[in-house]
């Protein structure tokens, strides 16, 4: 999906869910006259096929890009800021709590 490609996967685990955004086509687990049909179906339609793939990469980036991993690597800091700001957390990483039995 992140190399902008549709996806033809079986519909087992977590792929119907990963693919719920679009990005590709899904076929019954063990069932290849399914399968076959969803490749004949996207290679018959370069339009589908590219549109797909397009959407799996916006999915992919979307959930995983580096812009959201600062974006929720920087929340955790301020979070943790605010926290030894409070005093909810020592600058040593430890809870009141947990520090107190130490």
């Amino acid at each position: 999906m992140a190399a902008g490609r549709a996806v033809v996967a079986s519909e087992v685990g977590g792929v119907p869910e990963a693919l719920a955004a679009g990005g590709g086509v899904t076929a019954p687990p063990g069932d290849a006259a399914a399968l076959a049909a969803q490749i004949e179906r996207l290679v018959s339609d370069p339009t589908l096929a590219r549109s797909m793939g397009l959407d799996g990469r916006r999915a992919v980036l979307a959930r995983f890009g580096v812009e959201r991993l600062v974006e929720e690597t920087l929340a955790l800091y301020q979070e943790l800021g605010r926290q030894v700001r409070d005093g909810a957390l020592s600058e040593r990483g430890r809870t009141r709590t947990d520090s107190s039995r130490s």
